[in-house]
């Protein structure tokens, strides 16, 4: 049984972690839940078009590369068919599919990236 402080307290608490969830820039929110592997987070902000498919963290992460970093396929898939550039590269030179197929090899068979020209991207 909790203590009327202790009500008090988590409530606080709370509103603390809102206040500091909403002050994280939405790139950050964004690139965050790719490398949860968050598909319908990372779909929703897209669709709310609140940030660029191929927006960057300091180190040159899109969520693509991060996806595949972290090995969320179906995210990476998702992002590829959104109409992120999967030839984008960090700040290590490397590609997200480098990182798949280094970190992830019995998974890069599901991706499949088709070298088509979209009329146009997920903004």
């Amino acid at each position: 049984m909790k203590t009327k402080d202790a009500e008090e307290a988590a409530a606080f608490c709370a509103m603390k972690r809102k206040e500091w969830v909403d002050s994280i820039p939405m790139k950050e929110k964004f690139l965050a839940a790719a490398r949860d592997g968050d598909i319908a987070t990372v779909i929703k902000y897209l669709q709310e078009g609140n940030v660029h498919i191929d927006c960057r963290d300091n180190c040159f992460n899109t969520a693509f590369i991060v996806a595949c970093r972290q090995g969320h396929i179906p995210l990476a898939v998702a992002l590829i068919e959104a109409g992120c550039d999967y030839s984008l590269k960090d700040d290590d030179h490397a590609t997200g599919l480098y990182y798949c197929k280094k970190q992830h090899p019995l998974k890069v068979k599901d991706i499949q990236v088709i070298p088509i020209h979209l009329p146009h991207r997920v903004m």
